[in-house]
């Protein structure tokens, strides 16, 4: 239907914009009367049972945001070798000072920070070839996975006194009864004291 211009243009006066360039968006709702709180997201944490690259059998793996913590390291930093590292939390270590070390180092107490071996190279399954180690920090309520890195020490029992951090991996925020939750599955599955 052909409208006359001049009837075209009432109709658009009518509107209740008027017209777009004077219309303006509305903000309420968007927190700037002090209405709404700020709340930390947190990442998720579990043990599943998969089995990774190399190993022949399942085992417990660790998941962040349901991703292996193995495939999420490698497509991190870009390194494939990093795929299939199993966790230090299984207890496959044949010196039992790496297994009581990684296990004292992996839920600090409130307020410190440790370095704990987390990811491990499956072929020699000690602290003597590669290992990736984790900043962790606690407090009352989560558990901070600050940041990733391969560690650098000479000695078995110097693990993550020196450490090549990623850069851009981490942080990452868990509840604690999660975290807890996931090392009990570790505990458990792999009879640890």
């Amino acid at each position: 239907m052909n409208w006359p211009q001049e009837s075209q243009n009432k109709m658009l006066d009518r509107s209740p914009r008027r017209s777009v360039t004077k219309w303006k968006p509305c903000w309420r709702g968007l927190g700037q009367h002090g209405r709404y709180r700020t709340q930390v997201l947190m990442n998720t944490i579990r043990a599943t049972l998969s089995r990774s690259r190399f190993a022949l059998n399942e085992h417990l793996i660790i998941e962040l945001d349901s991703m292996p913590l193995d495939t999420l390291i490698a497509t991190q930093t870009g390194d494939d070798d990093f795929n299939g590292f199993v966790p230090s939390l299984l207890n496959w270590m044949e010196s039992a000072l790496e297994c009581e070390l990684t296990w004292d180092r992996i839920k600090p107490e409130i307020g410190e920070t440790h370095n704990c071996p987390i990811l491990i190279c499956p072929d020699d399954l000690d602290f003597d070839c590669a290992v990736i180690v984790v900043s962790v920090s606690t407090d009352e309520k989560s558990v901070r996975w600050n940041r990733f890195g391969l560690d650098c020490s000479h000695k078995q029992t110097d693990v993550g006194t020196r450490v090549d951090w990623f850069p851009g991996l981490g942080p990452y925020v868990f509840a604690i009864e999660e975290y807890d939750t996931m090392l009990a599955l570790f505990r458990e599955h792999h009879e640890v004291r």
